[in-house]
């Protein structure tokens, strides 16, 4: 007999592995967000929804998935595992007695470190090499539980948000399936996390802000990292601009950092604390996102100019 599953999740992060666990096994109910009101006012589904739509499974989108109906509708159903990836609500006592040691997430770190909200852009926020994929035990503790199995993945110095994200998004899809598999050996050889541990905390729209007194590979770490969300920016003048792409440049300047030092269709190289940024995607304001190849065509920024 197949195992059955229930599986929670709603980001494109957890797709990959709702896809793979309706490959291996059987899929009884997905849980994921409600629809969200997008651009005009049209309500739009998880990713997570409509990947499950597709595959013909079962769909909840409960407001509260606490709520006693929706804690009696899943102990009905009599599944072997809870899945969770990404799913956004805070699980109670109540729905993680259902199923003691086999209620089981994705998390997209090397537990400890990088526990909570954003691991992945913290990661690369802080120049990490490499992360990984941590298949735990969920607890009351935020990403405290008992780790059954992880594995690692390299962080390339191309890797952003995106491609990382896609990286452990197929890794942690790969790993559910073993883990399910072997369940009784990697319980049996399960680790605790203890007390040392690190934090990803929730990524705010102040983050983006670029500080160019900080060094160019900061700066590159960071438009790596955000570029999807909250968006990385800077000013000039009462003007935003958003920056979607850039390289860091092993040179240094002695120009006050922000200082735009040199603009031509490779792009616009802007003074650090040390080395040089080079911008090489950007958005002004009611345009469209560009390469600075297209921006320096119709547009001008003067050399000497302050980002701040």
């Amino acid at each position: 007999m197949p195992k059955k599953v229930i599986f929670m999740g709603t980001p494109d992060f957890a797709v990959n592995a709702l896809q793979e666990l309706s490959n291996h096994f059987e899929v009884l109910l997905v849980i994921t967000a409600p629809d969200k009101e997008r651009n005009r006012r049209k309500m739009m589904p998880t990713p997570v929804k409509e990947a499950a739509f597709v595959l013909k499974l079962l769909v909840l989108t409960p407001d509260n998935v606490n709520d006693i109906e929706i804690i009696e509708y899943i102990k009905k159903l009599q599944p072997d595992f809870l899945i969770e990836v990404a799913y956004g609500q805070l699980i109670k006592e109540d729905l993680l007695n259902l199923l003691p040691n086999r209620f089981l997430n994705i998390h997209p770190s090397l537990l400890p470190e990088y526990r909570g909200a954003a691991p992945i852009e913290q990661a690369i926020l802080d120049g990490e090499k490499e992360t990984g994929v941590s298949i735990m035990i969920v607890e009351k503790g935020l990403d405290s539980g008992d780790i059954l199995y992880s594995t690692t993945t390299p962080i390339g110095n191309e890797d952003d948000i995106y491609t990382l994200s896609d990286k452990l998004a197929k890794q942690g899809a790969k790993d559910i399936i073993y883990v399910i598999k072997n369940y009784d050996i990697l319980y049996a050889q399960r680790k605790k996390q203890g007390e040392i541990f690190t934090y990803a905390k929730k990524i705010t729209k102040e983050m983006g802000r670029v500080n160019w007194k900080s060094s160019s590979d900061e700066v590159n770490n960071l438009v790596r990292a955000l570029k999807a969300r909250p968006g990385v920016y800077t000013f000039y003048g009462n003007t935003r601009i958003k920056i979607f792409n850039g390289i860091s440049i092993f040179e240094n300047s002695d120009k006050e950092p922000g200082t735009i030092l040199n603009i031509s269709s490779e792009g616009i190289d802007v003074a650090c604390r040390k080395g040089i940024f080079r911008v090489t995607e950007l958005q002004f304001p009611n345009k469209k996102k560009m390469s600075v190849f297209d921006f320096v065509k119709g547009n001008t920024l003067e050399k000497g100019i302050i980002f701040e």
